[in-house]
């Protein structure tokens, strides 16, 4: 049953990556260019802060992006949770 549950999480792992990719190509170029400046503006600012607050401060920004990829899964989760129990009770 274990095995079941991990090839599942990795197929659910693979289409979240997969729909964020699909969003991520139809992102306008100028939308691209954008985000390309803030993270360069980014970059400059924590170049010029000392190697300790340059440390803590990009493995914060770090966080905050993995948080909601994590919520994504959860949510795609609950989704395919919620499609099983539907279709479960209309098989009865």
């Amino acid at each position: 049953m274990d095995e079941i549950f991990e090839q599942l999480n990795e197929v659910i792992e693979a289409r979240v990556a997969q729909i964020r990719n699909s969003m991520e190509d139809g992102t306008a170029p100028e939308s691209q260019r954008n985000r390309k400046e803030k993270v360069g503006r980014m970059d400059r600012i924590l170049r010029m802060l000392p190697e300790k607050e340059r440390s803590w401060l990009d493995n914060q920004l770090l966080e905050q992006t993995e948080l909601p990829e994590q919520e994504q899964i959860k949510f795609y989760k609950a989704g395919l949770s919620d499609a099983i129990d539907f279709l479960r009770f209309l098989k009865i």
